[in-house]
């Protein structure tokens, strides 16, 4: 995957859950999204604290690395919300456990954890992720701790370790948390198919809550702004000289395009699905297809068409003979 598919498809994505979790915990929506608790708790847990992450994260590559200073407070702050949002889970699990011990070694907040220096949040960061790593199995369920979450946390630590002891890393990281942010996305969307759009089914079987659902289900598709699907196409004659000005028309879209004078044409926003392709050139005309257009992706064509002779363009002279008859 190129990298600018895959900033189209994090955007899409995370703007389709924060789509969901906007809607769900809207003032006038809130309501009805408690009456399902362990719904309520997905959408206001795991999510919500992955998405905050996320844009932690991203905060944190967009800007430009001026120095050590900032690199390390950015690193720090996305520990901090991840480290906080992990910690609240397993504290919940201590207390329904009536495991004191372990409640007290995860009962932390967010502002606990900025007071606190590099090196002490790097060691207590670290003692609470082997805490938490061996109870990832009993916590996957019901507290929504799984070990792609807990493996993307180990490796914000790292790189925070390793920009303060080198902080010439702190540039190749940059890789390192686009991948964060890529698990961290494709975990909120393992949520959302496998939990929460099948637990959604609860509004949809109420006619009181059905609007309620019709109206997650509208916010749960991607935004096709981020997705286009798009035709590469290239146009030549049987001896492989591009045609320029060839008209491409999309059958059953309204999309055309016109041919460059290399043959080349870009048509975007077709509707995903199955399409023929018409090419024109001067009075000739030939369909091609039909091809699958998938949604968010780019298909790539080359026709081969009857060239433009001069013999069959009519003069305006001729043209206006035609008309008056």
């Amino acid at each position: 995957m190129k990298s600018t598919s895959k900033t189209r498809w994090t955007l899409a994505h995370q703007n389709m859950i924060a789509s969901v979790i906007n809607f769900c915990l809207a003032t006038a929506n809130v309501a009805t999204t408690q009456l399902l608790p362990v719904f309520y708790n997905l959408i206001n847990g795991i999510l919500k604290a992955n998405l905050a992450t996320i844009e932690t994260l991203r905060a944190l590559i967009a800007q430009p690395i001026t120095g050590y200073a900032s690199q390390k407070k950015a690193l720090k702050d996305a520990l901090v919300a991840m480290s906080a949002a992990y910690m609240k889970s397993v504290y919940a699990y201590a207390i329904s456990n009536n495991n004191q011990v372990l409640a007290g070694q995860m009962k932390v907040s967010a502002s606990d954890l900025n007071k606190m220096s590099y090196s002490q949040l790097v060691a207590f960061v670290k003692s609470a992720i082997n805490i938490t790593t061996p109870l990832v199995p009993q916590l996957t369920a019901d507290y929504m701790v799984t070990a792609a979450g807990v493996t993307a946390w180990q490796a914000l630590l790292t790189q925070l370790s390793n920009v303060l002891t080198n902080p010439k890393n702190a540039i190749s990281n940059r890789s390192s948390i686009n991948k964060q942010i890529q698990n961290l996305l494709r975990d909120c969307m393992t949520t959302l198919y496998d939990q929460c759009d099948q637990l959604a089914f609860f509004f949809k079987n109420d006619p009181s809550t059905l609007d309620y659902y019709n109206t997650y289900n509208s916010n749960r598709r991607l935004d096709d702004h981020h997705l286009h699907t798009q035709l590469r196409a290239h146009i030549t004659d049987e001896l492989g000289q591009p045609i320029e000005n060839a008209d491409i028309i999309i059958d059953g879209d309204a999309i055309t395009e016109s041919t460059d004078n290399k043959g080349y044409a870009l048509l975007s926003g077709i509707t995903f699905g199955s399409h023929t392709v018409t090419v024109i050139t001067g009075e000739n005309s030939k369909t091609f297809g039909p091809f699958d257009f998938k949604k968010g992706q780019s298909l790539t064509q080359h026709f081969i068409v009857a060239p433009v002779f001069a013999p069959f363009a009519k003069s305006k002279a001729t043209k206006a003979k035609v008309a008056a008859k």
